[in-house]
C-alpha cells in the first residue's frame, strides 16, 4: 500500500467511533441480508454478520436515516469492517435507530 494511502487508512480508523447495537440491512450482490451495526463513525462501520462477504466487495448499508455504499475492508471474527463511500452523521444515525417506533432521533 502506498505511504499516503496507508496514512489515510490509519486516519480513517482513528475517527471518532460510536459503539452501538442496532439492526440494519446489508445489500450484497442484489441480496438483502440482516445484520447488526455495533460500531459506527463518519466514514466507517463494523457490522456483525453471520454470512461470508469477500474483502473488497462493494455493499450498501441500510438503516433508518442511512443508505450508503461501502466497501468491505476487513474481516473480523464476528463480521466485517466497512469503509463508507461518503461521510454520514453517526450520532444522527444512532439516534434514529435507537428511537422507538414512530420517533425520530
Amino acid at each position: 500500500m502506498p505511504r499516503l494511502a496507508r496514512k489515510a487508512a490509519i486516519d480513517a480508523r482513528e475517527a471518532l467511533r460510536f459503539p452501538t447495537y442496532f439492526p440494519a440491512i446489508l445489500a450484497v450482490d442484489g441480496k438483502y441480508r440482516s445484520i447488526v451495526v455495533d460500531d459506527i463513525s463518519d466514514h466507517g462501520a463494523h457490522v456483525i454478520a453471520p454470512f461470508a462477504v469477500a474483502v473488497g466487495s462493494g455493499v450498501t448499508l441500510i438503516a433508518s436515516a442511512m443508505r450508503v455504499r461501502a466497501t468491505v475492508v476487513r474481516s473480523t471474527p464476528r463480521g466485517y469492517g466497512l469503509r463508507l463511500d461518503e461521510p454520514i452523521q453517526p450520532l444522527r444515525v444512532v439516534r434514529a435507530n435507537l428511537a422507538g417506533p414512530g420517533q425520530r432521533g
